[in-house]
């Protein structure tokens, strides 16, 4: 049985090229949010030199279920990315080895786009 958590917060991280990258918790939800997608890779890619990207996810969202918590990764505000403890993922989900995360396609393309 999950042991609910709600979590309030805002955090800003500045990366190495001065973009900024904020996580805003608001209940269940945890939203992750990049400026542009190049900083969302180069994130991802980071993630991925740390080890099995699979397990880790794995483990993450074990974790997520546990606390009954949801990740939300967003672009440019576009939600491109979800995982919690019940997702299951989809097909470039598990093509990318991010486990049970569902991408979303329209978000991905409104962020590449800019729209």
């Amino acid at each position: 049985m999950p042991a609910s958590v709600d979590a309030i917060g805002h955090l800003m991280l500045v990366d190495p090229q001065q973009r900024r990258i904020t996580v805003d918790a608001r209940g269940a939800t945890i939203e992750i949010g990049f400026p542009d997608l190049p900083s969302a890779l180069e994130a991802y890619r980071s993630f991925t030199r740390q080890g099995s990207a699979s397990r880790v996810m794995h483990l993450l969202q074990r974790e997520l279920r546990r606390t009954d918590l949801a990740l939300d990764f967003r672009v440019r505000g576009s939600s491109v990315a979800r995982l919690s403890g019940d997702t299951r993922g989809n097909v470039a989900g598990r093509l990318l080895q991010l486990g049970g995360t569902d991408l979303r396609m329209r978000g991905m393309l409104r962020a590449l786009l800019g729209w």
